[in-house]
């Protein structure tokens, strides 16, 4: 507790009808609240404690500094030992916040009410560490080394005329053409794949490569697949009307191109 100076030997004492000065009065200091004496000191370092009670001179001012340490109750006395005055004395530095030294790696925070000295989570010192990234461990930073990147897989590649492989997928292409069928809204065409497939395609898309009709009236048939199996498929084309017409029967071929898709063994 830091020490406060109430009284320097300057101040003339009046006495108890505050028209004359107090000569060769004195004060006594106790503990607050008690009769139990506390010691006063002539220098706010503490120097030498002062008589309790300390005297007053000819003139009414005390003979000495005087230098407080904590809570106080005082008395004062004429020279006959009436009493002129009583009243408390209290640190100013009783409230006062008490301010934690942080350590080591830390800093001053707070609660909202006191000070606490908190633990600073910096980052970890880089030096040396080429290539290491700041991770957590729940608690604070560790440097870590980045794991090495997995080597990218090899995929085999076949790329030939009529068809590509990737892996254990294979595309194949090409074309041929539905025959006439003058008197039928329907024909079919069956198609040989370049190469078998390891099981049966996923898909085939058929797509017509005529800029003109296969029927007289002009119509463009649809074309879907049936029959699908590793190693072909039908092609069916079909003029979707019910108009029993020449006009709108397969009297032209159709030409198509198509793209299979499915599973092979890996080049």
């Amino acid at each position: 507790m830091a020490r406060y100076q109430v009284y320097s030997p300057n101040p003339v004492w009046f006495d108890l009808a505050g028209v004359a000065n107090t000569p060769n009065g004195k004060i006594q200091f106790y503990l607050i609240g008690t009769t139990d004496p506390k010691d006063t000191y002539n220098a706010f370092s503490g120097g030498s404690v002062n008589a309790n009670p300390v005297p007053m001179d000819s003139s009414g001012r005390l003979n000495v500094p005087v230098w407080l340490d904590g809570d106080y109750s005082v008395v004062v006395y004429d020279e006959d030992d009436v009493v002129i005055d009583t009243f408390d004395l209290r640190s100013p530095t009783d409230n006062a916040a008490v301010v934690p030294v942080p350590g080591d790696d830390e800093y001053l925070g707070g609660d909202g009410t006191d000070f606490i000295p908190k633990t600073y989570r910096g980052m970890p010192d880089p030096t040396g560490l080429v290539g290491y990234v700041p991770v957590s461990d729940g608690e604070t930073y560790v440097m870590t080394p980045l794991p090495e990147a997995p080597e990218a897989p090899t995929v085999p590649l076949e790329n030939t005329s009529g068809h590509v492989k990737i892996g254990t997928v294979m595309i194949q292409w090409g074309t041929d053409t539905v025959p006439a069928a003058a008197s039928a809204k329907t024909a079919n065409k069956a198609v040989t794949f370049s190469e078998a497939f390891s099981a049966t395609p996923y898909i085939v898309l058929p797509v017509n490569s005529s800029a003109g009709g296969s029927a007289p009236s002009g119509a463009i048939p649809t074309l879907a697949y049936t029959s699908l199996s590793t190693t072909g498929c039908t092609i069916t084309a079909n003029i979707p009307d019910d108009d029993s017409n020449s006009n709108w029967k397969l009297g032209n071929t159709t030409p198509f191109s198509y793209v299979a898709i499915g599973p092979c063994v890996a080049p």
